[in-house]
């Protein structure tokens, strides 16, 4: 008898074929394929987005994989939350079929064999997010509580002042992250072992509830970027449902250290708006 839950799992490519291409890794030697379906929602442009998808076929037939793997595209840079939207729309997908709904990051690991089972005794009407144990492979740290409570509105407006500034971002991340690794000495640590409920977990791996859905939550984010952590658990909150840490859930991380710690005159500008949106909207 088959116990594993029927799995939807979108996955959102944006400049990062490469690991788009180690996701499917994840899947080798998992015996719930028949219940799992892939779909690769590419954000890249028009002419990058029908190479994409033959460089992702041809590696999920390396791989010998059975999942359904299906694709999304659209005209345009819809965003990480916006492109998860848009390929929920996909003809050949019907959400409620699906016990879970995952988000995630190109550059996530796990074990797709220990993510079924963990997440088979989970179905619940009571949660519509399961926040798993997500660990950084770059620094180590645990990403998971994101937000164990709502944040201060006044926490998030000065974030909406402080990221108008690459200067003042930059700076500010260097002392954070300096924190971080005196109080972690460098070693995984783990933040809890127990499950409990949160108010956000992090989004670079999302595990949405078929409940949901079923509540018909719009996720109509009006920002582009950032902040989704924030949207979320305000929808969550919203529709009368809870997000839970279960760090029996496991997946890595594996951020670039490419990534700018003083961002861009852009980034900045997705930064400090996402912030104030959250602030106003949000509370």
């Amino acid at each position: 008898m088959n116990n594993h839950p029927r799995i939807l799992i979108c996955l959102v490519n944006f400049n990062s074929i490469e690991d788009s291409v180690l996701f499917l890794e994840n899947f080798s030697n998992f015996p719930n394929q028949e219940n799992t379906t892939l779909i690769f929602h590419d954000n890249d442009s028009k002419i990058c987005t029908s190479e994409n998808k033959k460089i992702f076929q041809e590696a999920a037939k390396r791989l010998n994989l059975n999942i359904n793997i299906l694709f999304s595209s659209c005209a345009q840079n819809l965003g990480y939350l916006g492109g998860f939207r848009y390929a929920l729309t996909h003809d050949d997908i019907a959400v409620e079929d699906y016990d879970f709904i995952c988000l995630s990051n190109p550059d996530i690991e796990f074990d797709s064999n220990k993510l079924s089972t963990s997440l088979a005794p989970k179905k619940s009407d009571t949660y519509a997010i399961i926040a798993p144990r997500i660990v950084s492979k770059l620094s180590g740290h645990e990403q998971n509580p994101y937000l164990s409570k709502k944040p201060p509105r006044i926490k998030v407006i000065f974030f909406s002042i402080l990221f108008k500034s690459s200067l003042a971002t930059g700076i500010y991340r260097l002392l954070m992250s300096k924190i971080r690794k005196s109080l972690s000495t460098g070693r995984i640590r783990a933040t809890s072992t127990s499950p409990r409920d949160i108010y956000a977990g992090h989004g670079s791996f999302v595990i949405f509830t078929r409940t949901f859905f079923s509540r018909k939550v719009s996720l109509s984010m009006s920002n582009f970027l950032f902040c989704e952590e924030n949207y979320l658990g305000h929808k969550v909150q919203e529709s009368k449902l809870k997000t839970l840490y279960a760090p029996d859930i496991e997946v890595m991380h594996r951020e670039h250290s490419s990534t700018k710690i003083f961002p861009s005159k852009t980034i900045c500008t997705h930064l400090a708006d996402a912030h104030a949106t959250a602030a106003k909207q949000y509370y």
